[in-house]
């Protein structure tokens, strides 16, 4: 009896459904897996393309919060922000206060002025990100000259203009250097009047606007939901507004987020990169774009994106649905992963390089963690499916090791599930993890043929016995692992009948 003998990899791609499952083989180019939680390309160790557990979420220390305070990021309860209510050369000299007129204190008890700020750069960076990502109920637009917009949802700072919008199709850009300018009227030739436009061409009506995101002084990106235009410059002093696309924009304003000179935003219909001059527009999520990113109701579920150096991807955080996303730049793959509901964003936003989730109240946290602030980290993924023997014979797993790593004392529990089709297997993979994670176990082993559990370190061989026409591997742990090597021995056991 022939022995086969297959090395499985580990699915650097993600999660793939528009591809064959007889491609997905051992030795595929591209392997991926048709389902998998909380688990990564990278091992949580050293950073190798070995696969393993996702790092977890970690407390911002105080020192840091006080860092992103003393910077301008400047927090009341609640997670709004107040921005002066004055021109912007009032705000390097002026005392930060409360709506009601009440200093606002540091952790050390001394009142927060911008003076405090080392530079006015820094502060207007900052308000423009406490913008993007809590929005503008805190903003109050006033007017000294001219008439302020209403009902506005969304804004930022651009080229030192206030840029209020979401309404309708209109955007509302105050006078230059003086935030409660709104007068549109002024003289033509002073170029830092009070200036508005619109997300259409002449004659046109455009949609209402569903975000507006500046980058530096260089552009600013207005976009409706399937509708994306760029500012370059200064739109009074020789600036340019074009469009980028008229098929794809940005769903929210909290649906995107920056690395370095490239924004990154989830549209209708996928994950888009596009230069911070408008210029290079990409689809990132092509063949393997996961269904639950297509057409997401924002009426029900609250979009984030937001990028960590370390991490090389995007986060795209969907609060209100069963799963978050993470997007990997080095393959191109797509990660599901899940996160306490404690845990779950009210505001993602950037300070120093690194991405903060705020939880509305009072708790920052960062990626980095061996687990989620305390919580074991549930992880899974499916290896395979795999088929033994040949199209019209059975295949029987006779022997199953591996050598993984993990922390002191950790483990990984390996599970074989099998199916008279490869669909049939991997659904009734992603049907055991999804029992799993609800605490339903006895539904989850219902779908398993044979189990056994691997600790640090090469295994001893397993001899599980399985007959099946299609297996996969289902492994899973709620400890910081990673995957080195597994090899899986079989051989055929008879005809189908």
């Amino acid at each position: 009896m022939a022995v086969q003998v297959v090395e499985p990899q580990w699915p650097n791609y993600g999660v793939v459904r528009r591809l064959g499952h007889f491609g997905n083989f051992a030795l595929s180019e591209k392997p991926f897996t048709p389902w998998c939680v909380n688990v990564r390309p990278d091992d949580p160790f050293v950073h190798r393309f070995r696969g393993g557990s996702r790092l977890g979420l970690t407390d911002i220390s105080p020192a840091d919060m006080m860092a992103m305070e003393a910077d301008g990021v400047l927090m009341l309860e609640g997670g709004d922000y107040l921005l002066h209510e004055g021109t912007s050369e009032d705000i390097p000299s002026g005392q930060v206060l409360t709506e009601d007129g009440t200093p606002i204190w540091t952790e050390d008890g001394e009142e927060i002025v911008a003076d405090n700020v080392a530079a006015t750069e820094s502060l207007s960076a900052s308000v423009a990100e406490s913008i993007r990502a809590f929005g503008v109920d805190s903003i109050t637009a006033v007017a000294s000259d001219g008439t302020a917009p209403t009902d506005y949802t969304l804004g930022c700072v651009y080229r030192d203009r206030l840029v209020l919008g979401g309404a309708d199709h209109i955007v509302y850009m105050s006078r230059q250097g003086d935030w409660t300018d709104w007068d549109y009227g002024a003289d033509v030739e002073d170029a830092q009047r009070a200036f508005l436009f619109q997300c259409s061409e002449a004659a046109e009506i455009g949609d209402t606007v569903t975000a507006i995101v500046p980058h530096r002084d260089m552009a600013m990106f207005a976009s409706t939901k399937k509708g994306l235009w760029v500012m370059n410059g200064d739109p009074v002093d020789g600036g340019s507004l074009r469009w980028v696309s008229r098929d794809v924009g940005i769903l929210t304003n909290t649906a995107w987020c920056k690395a370095g000179d490239t924004l990154y935003f989830l549209s209708h219909d996928g994950l888009y990169s596009v230069n911070a001059d408008g210029s290079g527009l990409k689809c990132l999520s092509g063949d393997s774009l996961p269904s639950e990113l297509v057409d997401i109701n924002t009426d029900t579920v609250s979009v984030f994106l937001g990028h960590n150096h370390d991490d090389d991807g995007v986060y795209i955080f969907l609060v209100g649905d069963d799963y978050h996303w993470f997007f990997d730049f080095n393959f191109n793959g797509f990660w599901p992963f899940t996160l306490p509901a404690a845990n779950d964003p009210e505001a993602v936003f950037t300070h120093n390089g690194q991405m903060v989730l705020y939880d509305g109240t009072s708790s920052y946290w960062t990626t980095g963690g061996d687990d989620d602030d305390g919580t074991d980290i549930e992880s899974h993924v499916v290896l395979g499916p795999f088929r033994f023997g040949s199209g019209v014979e059975f295949g029987i797993l006779s022997a199953i090791h591996a050598a993984i790593d993990t922390d002191t004392g950790g483990s990984v529990t390996w599970n074989i599930i099998t199916g008279d089709s490869a669909q049939d297997v991997c659904a009734d993979a992603k049907s055991a993890i999804e029992a799993y994670m609800d605490d339903d176990t006895t539904t989850a082993s219902g779908y398993v043929s044979a189990s056994g559990t691997w600790s640090d370190g090469r295994s001893f061989f397993s001899h599980p016995r399985v007959r099946g026409m299609w297996m996969a591997v289902w492994l899973y742990s709620t400890d910081k692992w990673a995957f080195e090597a597994m090899s899986l021995e079989a051989a055929n056991a008879g005809g189908w009948r």
